[in-house]
């Protein structure tokens, strides 16, 4: 006779065994035994009729049951044909509670381990963290639909965190629309004032400042690389001159070392008896104004998309590289929001290539910044670059309330209509990733 016969019933009105206590481990008194059932037993055994179905039943038996149960064929315990339990038998049923698999049959193993204890002798320290994110951020583009849907609101939750620093940089690469209409002047603007060359100075002044931005004692240092890509005549190209001809993207340090020239430019400034009084001053400049054709914004998304991915490949844990597309007219040579998407699937450690649109007024109408819909956007050719655009990071949406424009947690980097002010603010609040501190 074995231990194991003991509970099951071979001594039936034995109510005691003297010194037995002694010999079985009180834990195997407490556990249960197997209930011993035949093929033809357990072939017998009907199943509840699917996984709603048993979760329904599980329910309605927590809520039925009121204490410790062993043996049957319904309530949650030990042993028998229930579907809920420990130490029994049937072919779709939810194990709780026991430490292995007997016969494989359970539907939910509810108290089940899918992974691995800590490792106790390694310290968790900046590269772990970094292998287990990139480990994640595989798993949501290659995952099951489920997992991805549940990836991607992870991404949205926790990207755009990167710190800048000489050894993660960011990258800005601007588009700039070069085609015939751009010699036109802005709409409701001054006679003479032609976008391009508006364009064009405001351009050159932010990376004038975005090297004094990174300037640190005597040296610049490579926060940033930039780039400037013309788009016009049915081709995409550097659109920076001089010694940087012909270059995509250009660190920073660099960049502020080597303008295409330097010139002499009055501006106003205060005399300090409250008027104005003209002033000199030296004004770095790195591309020129141009216009020419049309407008092949569909080559630029491409060549832009090729760009950023080289880039994301050289610097996988950097802030996502941000582009910034700016025109007056609607893309000539292909599908606008294809070629968006494919840029925007471009993604780094910490988040997605980030794409905002400026579009330039040709007319006097008001200016929509920032919009979280299409709603009020005048016609097809705005919606699209609305859609094609992304959603502000929340810095970005933080740094926009600052300079008192209507930014929202949903809003898009997008502008239509937009007067030279208006590009101003929107390149200050593109070209500041994150509140983070430069090193």
């Amino acid at each position: 006779m074995s231990r194991i016969d003991l509970p099951i019933g071979f001594w039936q009105g034995v109510e005691t065994i003297p010194g037995i206590e002694s010999q079985i481990p009180l834990e195997w008194l407490l556990k249960q035994v197997e209930l011993a059932l035949t093929e033809e037993e357990k072939s017998e055994i009907q199943a509840l009729g699917g996984w709603e179905k048993l979760m329904e039943t599980l329910k309605a038996r927590l809520e039925e049951q009121k204490g410790r149960h062993q043996g049957g064929s319904k309530w949650i315990g030990t042993g028998g044909t229930s579907p809920f339990g420990a130490y029994g038998y049937n072919p779709e049923g939810t194990r709780i509670g026991q430490e292995s698999s007997r016969n494989r049959a359970a539907v939910k193993v509810w108290d089940q381990r899918e992974y691995r204890n800590l490792d106790d002798s390694v310290n968790s320290g900046t590269r772990n963290i970094k292998v287990a994110l990139r480990r994640l951020r595989k798993f949501g583009r290659e995952g099951a639909p489920k997992e991805r849907v549940m990836m991607q609101k992870w991404r949205e939750t926790m990207a755009y965190q990167a710190e800048i620093s000489r050894k993660n940089p960011g990258c800005f690469l601007f588009l700039v629309d070069q085609s015939e209409s751009m010699e036109d002047p802005f709409g409701g603007g001054e006679a003479g004032r032609r976008k391009a060359e508006e364009l064009a100075t405001i351009l050159n002044k932010l990376i004038h400042n975005l090297s004094i931005r990174c300037a640190k004692s005597d040296s610049i240092y490579d926060y940033f690389h930039v780039g400037v890509l013309g788009y016009s005549e049915e081709s995409c190209k550097p659109a920076l001159g001089g010694e940087l001809s012909g270059r995509s993207l250009v660190p920073i340090s660099e960049l502020a070392n080597k303008p295409l020239r330097i010139e002499e430019r009055t501006k106003k400034s205060d005399d300090g008896a409250g008027g104005v009084v003209d002033q000199t001053v030296k004004f770095p400049v790195w591309f020129d104004p141009y216009g020419k054709g049309g407008t092949p914004m569909c080559a630029a998304l491409k060549e832009a998309t090729k760009i950023v991915q080289t880039w994301c490949q050289e610097h996988p844990t950097g802030f996502p590289p941000i582009v910034i597309n700016i025109t007056d007219g609607e893309a000539t040579d292909g599908d606008l929001i294809a070629e968006a998407r494919k840029l925007t699937a471009v993604s780094g450690d910490d988040g997605s290539v980030l794409l905002f649109n400026i579009h330039l007024s040709s007319t006097a109408g008001p200016s929509i910044e920032l919009p979280g819909n299409a709603n009020k956007l005048p016609d097809q050719h705005a919606k699209q670059l609305f859609e094609a655009s992304s959603t502000l990071t929340p810095f970005m949406v933080a740094r926009a309330t600052e300079l008192g424009m209507p930014a929202a947690e949903n809003s898009r980097g997008f502008i239509f209509n937009a007067q030279p002010l208006h590009v101003i603010h929107f390149l200050d609040i593109g070209t500041r990733p994150a509140n983070v501190r430069l090193r």
